[in-house]
This record gives C-alpha cells, structure tokens and sequence, in this order.
C-alpha cells in the first residue's frame, strides 16, 4: 500500500568487488536503517555495485543519476531525505565539481543525512550558516586525493607488471605476470595465481568457437551451438549477477571473441591515455596470420548475407487498400525465390 510517511533514500555505493565481500553493504544499510526508523520514515534502498564515483560515473550511468533525474522530473517530491554512510559516497570528484552536486541535490529540496558524522544538510541550513559549506568541501577534497592515490598506485603497479613483462620475467613454466589491476582478463584465461595461464574449461570452448568461426559460422549460429552443447559452462556475466538474468552464451559474447586481438595471445590496455600493445600475453588459440584469416572469412560472410538486395514491385503500399474489405494491403518477398511477390 502507497505510504504517507516521508520518504528516505538510502543511497550505498561501493566501487570494488573487495569492498562488495567485506561488511560495506550491511554497514552502509544500517545507517539508513537506523536513520530512517528514529524520524518515522519509509526506506527506500538505492544500491550501486561497482560503481565508482571518482569519475562520476554513479552520476552519469549510476543510481544516484536515476535519482537527482527523478526528483527534477518531480517523481521524488521536494523534502525527501538522501542518506549516505559519508559525502564520498556521493562524490569522488575534484571539489569544485562534487560541491556542484552537493549543491544541485540540496538546491531541488533534497535534505542528507551523513551517518559517519551524524550531520544534516539542507538548503536553508546552508543559506543560513554557510560555513556548514567547509566540512563538504573538505570531504570533497579529502576523498578526491584518496582516490588519485589509489589510481596512481594502481596504474604504477600495471605500468611495473608490463615493464617486467618486456623484460621477460615469467614463472618457471613460462607464465606471464598478470595484470589485475586494472580491466579485466579475457574469460578463457586463469589468472587466479598471478599468472596468465589457460582456463581449465573455457579455453577447450574458445578453440571450439575459433574452429567454428574458421568454417565460416556465423556470430548467431556459434551462439546457437555454445548454448546448445556448453550451456552449463557459460561465463557468468556482471549483469546476469545484478538483474537475475538465466545463464548463457551471448552474441556480444561471441562477436567481441572473434574479433579480438587476444586470439594470438596480444593483450590492448590504456593507462593514463597511453595504449600498451603487450605481445604474448595470453596463451594464444591462433598465430596471427590464422587471425586474419578469420576476419576475412567473418567479412566474406558479411559481404554476401548483404550483397541480395529486395526491391517491392509496388509503391505506396501503405495507402493501397483491398477493393473487397477495404484494409490495407501489404507485401512480403521470399527470401528463397526472389520472383514471388506475395500481397495481402
């Protein structure tokens, strides 16, 4: 049943898949929770997972985007609460563009509530006393340095990784360091040690995917297959974890490995706007030569599913109408024939 009571909005964040196994959920939960029940309010959970918000992506793609867009369009009215464990959960920006949102929430009508300080912002608490603007922007600053920290620290370790990797560092059998730091590894590797090595059940599928691409298999046919004889075996993916999806192989799966460098062993990766080639990462499923074989067959397939081409021999199909029912009439051409013009 629909509530009178105002409502909260519990808005947790966490960045890191570290962070989703400790206890950053249920301490974050309990906050609001606490909150909610001493002022007689309705909860209401908002929840992004892996979302960082040193970018601001929990703005641009995240929950808390949803929200801000909600209350400008009305949805959410004016005097509902927004509660959050501490401000860098909010924002992980510079200051200047942080405050910015800080301001624009508070600006809509918006009160929060930080639970790490038990303080309460709104905007008249602001326009009234002003220096409450110094502990946000400390925060702010605060949690932007953390982070550029971490981002450093953390494209210092790939940027060592790769340094020892041209030097040729690998382990006894011939491993390569892997790089865990930043981006993800290809599915069909293990990287569970330290090492890039071969995954004990998705590389014997990946050889099975690059064979049936080499024959000349289309990315829905493979698909089609993969399910089919590898159903139990499929990767499961970020959004299947979030939203409850059922298991399966996927075409942007599928498409994503047959074009992909990392089939004779290259690995691409961006740090600080530099793109790193590193040859010989994985292990690879093909030479390149083989590689380039399979996009030739990939575009020949493409070049021939677009080279037939249907014209209608009617116009104006949308006006034409049955002389004995009077409705409108339509047409279908056969794929298999192309001289069969069906009308009805």
């Amino acid at each position: 049943m629909p509530s009178d009571k105002v409502k909260c909005f519990s808005y947790v964040r966490w960045s890191s898949e570290k962070q989703t196994k400790s206890t950053s959920l249920s301490r974050q939960l309990k906050v609001a929770a606490d909150f909610a029940e001493k002022r007689d309010l309705e909860l209401v959970e908002m929840l992004d997972d892996g979302v960082s918000a040193y970018k601001g992506k929990n703005v641009e793609k995240g929950k808390l985007g949803g929200f801000i867009a909600a209350v400008k369009d009305k949805r959410i009215p004016a005097g509902s609460w927004l509660v959050v464990e501490n401000l860098d959960r909010i924002s992980r920006q510079s200051a200047p563009k942080a405050l910015a949102i800080f301001s624009d929430i508070l600006d809509l009508g918006i009160n929060i509530y930080t639970g790490m300080d038990n303080k309460v912002y709104t905007r008249d608490t602001i326009e009234d006393n002003s220096t409450d603007l110094l502990m946000p922007i400390f925060s702010f600053i605060r949690a932007n340095d953390e982070s550029k920290t971490k981002s450093n620290r953390t494209f210092g370790n790939a940027e060592a990784i790769i340094r020892k990797h041209n030097n040729g560092e690998r382990d006894a059998d011939g491993h390569v360091l892997a790089i865990k730091s930043i981006g993800t590894n290809m599915w069909w590797s293990d990287c569970s040690d330290g090492y890039v090595k071969k995954h004990s059940t998705y590389f014997k599928i990946a050889k099975k995917m690059l064979e049936l691409g080499l024959s000349g298999m289309g990315i829905h046919s493979i698909t089609k297959f993969l399910n089919e004889h590898y159903l139990d075996d499929a990767p499961i993916t970020v959004a299947q974890t979030k939203n409850g999806k059922p298991k399966g192989w996927h075409k942007s799966r599928v498409k994503t490995f047959l074009e992909s460098v990392s089939l004779f062993g290259n690995k691409e990766i961006t740090i600080k706007g530099v793109k790193h080639i590193i040859k010989d990462y994985y292990p690879a499923l093909c030479d390149e030569d083989t590689f380039y074989k399979l996009q030739a067959v990939k575009k020949a397939n493409t070049s021939k599913q677009s080279s037939v081409k249907y014209s209608h021999m009617l116009t104006g199909l949308g006006i034409l109408k049955c002389a004995h029912c009077g409705d409108s009439m339509y047409a279908h051409t056969s794929k298999k024939n192309d001289n069969v013009l069906r009308l009805w």
